[in-house]
């Protein structure tokens, strides 16, 4: 979902217009459209609200109608004006970006006055400018769609059963301590349900947390526009097993990592999850989550997850900067997703420093991934890759 933004005449409407011209498969909702009467622009001040309500309804049309690209059209100068369209993609599962034009006169207010289309006055253009906000994103990072998301989930638990069917000891740490006796229970011994928002539902790889004070709002994003709704390949090398969480390991490329500011060398940890006593996880009711049970609405689905020919290189495993990059499949019990981050540290330092680790090779075949399962301690495995899995992400924001 892109959400353009912009004062009138900034250029932001013709900007939506060649997105939809090189991308004729999305559709548009504005709050102008409202006005129209015979392709003739009769704007009413007191039926704006009018306006917004059709542009909203509109949009959620869209996405029950799961249209692919949905650009939504309006001014948007405050926050409060995206809330309506950010809870939406939430709940259809649309990766938002936000969109606005690189005019030079897009704040310019005598400018704007002649350019746009609406005649709209510079005393109603000056108010909006003033008016004009910063939209932070709770975090910054690389985003899966849903089929990518559903074929990530689904590789790991394939590769976990593998693990556990052809390796004793595996298995037996395993049981002791995840509590759980039978493989139908361990491969829910992980879920989604500690997760927040759209992450439940679509895998991402966070790179800056953005956590501000009042007073610290105008912080400059310019730096991240050019990157914003871009696509690149991930290159995930392995999989993290602890007893707390599943984690894909990834390998930057250098413009992944240009963009990475997180804390590589963290070794603080939260709070013991409830459930958890004595630093062993109680038993619990193991059920499938929403990744098993909704699988067979999305089976129609194409997703770009491919087995390369590039085999996994140790060095840029254990690289110091982005040696935090992962994606968290899932966690047990009430282990924040957090968490997986300091798992990943911890198990790439071991790896770094363990020269001659318990390794075991899995059983593989024609079309099958290949992996090498290493034992940390009875509580942390690295099951590494022959060769590199990939998957497309965008980059953008989570609102």
């Amino acid at each position: 979902m892109l959400i353009m933004r912009g004062l009138p005449g900034s250029g932001k409407s013709f900007l939506a217009k060649q997105i939809l011209e090189r991308h004729p498969q999305g559709v548009r909702c504005s709050a102008d459209d409202f006005f129209l009467v015979n392709g003739e622009y009769r704007f009413q001040a007191n039926r704006l609200t009018e306006a917004h309500a059709y542009c909203q309804h509109l949009c959620e049309q869209y996405c029950r109608d799961e249209k692919v690209l949905i650009v939504v059209d309006n001014t948007n100068v405050k926050r409060f004006e995206m809330v309506s369209y950010f809870k939406l993609a939430q709940i259809y599962r649309y990766l938002i970006v936000l969109v606005e034009p690189q005019t030079p006169w897009k704040m310019d207010v005598r400018e704007l006055v002649k350019r746009n289309s609406h005649g709209v006055d510079i005393k109603s253009i000056r108010r909006r400018a003033n008016d004009y906000e910063m939209v932070m994103p709770r975090y910054l990072g690389w985003f899966l769609n849903r089929a990518d998301s559903i074929g990530l989930i689904r590789c790991s638990k394939d590769l976990l059963v593998r693990a556990l069917l052809s390796c004793k000891e595996f298995h037996e740490d395993f049981r002791a301590f995840s509590g759980c006796d039978r493989i139908e229970e361990m491969i829910y011994f992980y879920t989604r349900k500690n997760c927040v928002g759209l992450s439940q539902q679509l895998l991402h790889i966070t790179s800056r947390f953005f956590r501000f004070k009042k007073g610290q709002e105008n912080f400059d994003l310019s730096f991240y526009d050019k990157f914003m709704g871009l696509t690149s390949n991930l290159s995930i090398a392995g999989f993290c097993i602890t007893k707390e969480t599943l984690g894909a390991k990834l390998v930057l490329d250098q413009t992944q990592l240009g963009l990475w500011e997180q804390n590589d060398h963290e070794i603080s940890r939260p709070d013991p999850p409830s459930d958890v006593k004595n630093g062993h996880s109680q038993p619990r009711q193991n059920v499938p989550d929403h990744d098993s049970q909704d699988d067979h609405a999305d089976n129609h689905l194409y997703s770009s997850l491919v087995h390369r020919s590039l085999q996994v290189s140790d060095d840029e495993l254990t690289q110091s900067k982005g040696r935090r990059a992962h994606i968290t499949i899932g966690t047990s019990g009430d282990v924040r997703p957090v968490q997986t981050g300091l798992d990943t540290i911890q198990i790439m330092n071991s790896l770094q420093k363990n020269s001659q680790p318990f390794s075991f090779k899995l059983p593989s075949g024609p079309g099958m991934i290949g992996g090498t399962l290493i034992k940390i301690d009875p509580e942390h495995w690295f099951l590494k890759l022959e060769r590199y899995l990939t998957v497309n992400a965008i980059f953008t924001g989570s609102y």
